[in-house]
């Protein structure tokens, strides 16, 4: 079973009816979850003919894998207006579901969809604030919301909101970079260095210049 489902994409996206889409959306509930990946792929070969609002019927659902998959599924073909229904499962108590949440918002790149990312960066979950700060980085956000972040008890967090401050490119988080360049994990510091090195400026070439007496290889390198 396991072998043959990472075949449903190929076999059932060529038979094009119907049928073969209601067939594949029975299986975004398999118990296998690769078998749901494969699903959802060969969905979204079908994004022509998926009735966003019967999906989005499902988000409303007890299954969480279900609805974990919908929201995979409406992200990945953009349904139109999904943006709502797709950022009210942040609610979700299910973790998986709220990682998918922010995995799917991420496909639209609206100001709605950034909204809604913004609030995950305040989930319990390290894993979902580290994804929302990324996702917001390539969405072009303000960097505002990702201050709230600099001193973050997790350090992939931290280490996310480097990159992602580096990622939009606004001169104006110079100054919360050089700030991460005193934080205790190296990752962070690295992460921030390469984020300066981006932005450009003789304040950042100062900041990374100033790091090529650290104790620790890897900072020395990364100066360099």
């Amino acid at each position: 079973l396991v072998d043959e489902s990472t075949q449903l994409e190929g076999i059932l996206s060529n038979i094009g009816d119907k049928a073969a889409v209601e067939h594949i959306m029975k299986l975004l509930d398999d118990p296998y979850i690769d078998v749901q990946e494969a699903a959802v792929k060969a969905l979204v070969a079908f994004r022509d003919r998926l009735d966003a609002s019967l999906l989005k019927k499902d988000l409303e659902g007890k299954s969480p894998v279900l609805k974990k998959n919908v929201i995979l599924l409406l992200g990945r073909v953009e349904a139109e207006g999904a943006v709502p229904a797709i950022g009210f499962c942040l609610k979700d108590e299910d973790v998986l579901v709220r990682r998918a949440v922010v995995s799917s918002l991420s496909f639209f790149k609206s100001e709605e969809s950034i909204r809604y990312l913004t609030t995950a960066l305040t989930d319990e979950d390290p894993d979902i604030r580290s994804s929302a700060a990324l996702s917001l980085g390539a969405s072009g956000s303000s960097i505002e919301p990702l201050s709230l972040l600099l001193s973050d008890t997790d350090d992939m967090v931290r280490v996310s909101v480097a990159k992602a401050l580096g990622m939009i490119g606004d001169e104006g988080a110079i100054p919360d970079l050089v700030g991460l360049l005193r934080d205790r994990n190296g990752f962070v510091i690295t992460s921030a260095m390469e984020s300066l090195a981006k932005l450009g400026g003789d304040t950042s070439k100062l900041a990374i210049a100033g790091m090529l007496g650290s104790e620790d290889r890897e900072i020395r390198i990364t100066a360099i």
